[in-house]
């Protein structure tokens, strides 16, 4: 067993821990309904996201993963954020 400091693991990666999370999302998303990850730095969203994408995936559904991280920089303007 290998133990990763940062960066996503992969969708079948025996490290991870399942949470409810894990539940909730892929539960939300196939109702239907909008779903919203938030967190701190460094805890599981990303490995969460591509656990879920692909068990979606393997129903056949499309999947897109929207990250709003590098809207909140500096170097954007606030014409580019609103646009």
């Amino acid at each position: 067993m290998r133990y990763q400091v940062g960066g996503s693991l992969k969708y079948d990666d025996s490290t991870y821990i399942v949470r409810e999370a894990d539940e909730q999302l892929y539960t939300g998303l196939k109702t239907e309904n909008f779903c919203y990850v938030f967190n701190s730095y460094q805890t599981g969203k990303s490995s969460l996201l591509h656990r879920t994408i692909y068990r979606l995936e393997k129903e056949n559904h499309i999947c897109v993963y929207l990250s709003l991280a590098l809207l909140g920089t500096n170097q954007i303007t606030p014409i580019q954020w609103y646009k």
